[in-house]
């Protein structure tokens, strides 16, 4: 069996593949791997369709731009250290692309400058880190089972085996139970 769509594939298997990139998971037939990332490609844009919950593609976005500014401040910082003491034109071509600008008649000048600007992207990635959610380490981190099976009976839907919910089931119980809890809070 190949499961190729987001109605059909488990949550469990869903999270497992999405944390591992085990797309392999996906099938126990023999399947080309071209054919399973194409078909997992298409079960992660089903997911983000129903999913009422952006904030993790919110927090990748921020974490990713960090990283990104983390590395370029890093490779500032030890380019100008570099250039310091030699010159070398594939650092003074990168500083070039990061949006520096350097003058060979100033080029000393140039270079302090450029370690001033670059302590500011300190103060970006600084920024970006107060916007991530905060981890409250008090707190214990509920499981996906008792996710589903709080909202299964708080939807009055009976058991449900939690290894075998797929992924619009998951989301169609967790709307119902939200509908519940919203007409509970209006009551």
């Amino acid at each position: 069996m190949i499961y190729d769509s987001f109605d059909i594939i488990p949550i469990k298997l869903f999270l497992r593949i999405e944390q591992t990139n085990e797309v392999n998971l996906l099938s126990d037939e023999n399947t080309p791997i071209k054919e399973l990332e194409i078909i997992w490609k298409l079960i992660k844009e089903q997911h983000q369709k129903l999913d009422p919950n952006k904030k993790d593609n919110k927090v990748l976005n921020i974490s990713k731009e960090i990283e990104s500014l983390f590395v370029k401040h890093r490779a500032t910082e030890l380019s100008v250290f570099y250039l310091q003491h030699k010159k070398d034109q594939e650092l003074i071509d990168l500083l070039k692309d990061y949006g520096y600008t350097l003058y060979l008649n100033n080029f000393d000048k140039n270079l302090e400058v450029i370690e001033k600007e670059n302590k500011s992207l300190l103060i970006k990635i600084n920024q970006l880190k107060n916007r991530l959610p905060k981890e409250d380490k008090n707190t214990n981190k509920t499981t996906l089972d008792e996710v589903i099976l709080s909202y299964a009976g708080l939807t009055n839907s009976g058991f449900i085996d939690t290894n075998k919910i797929t992924g619009t089931q998951y989301f169609a119980l967790i709307n119902l139970g939200n509908r519940k809890i919203k007409s509970l809070e209006n009551k």
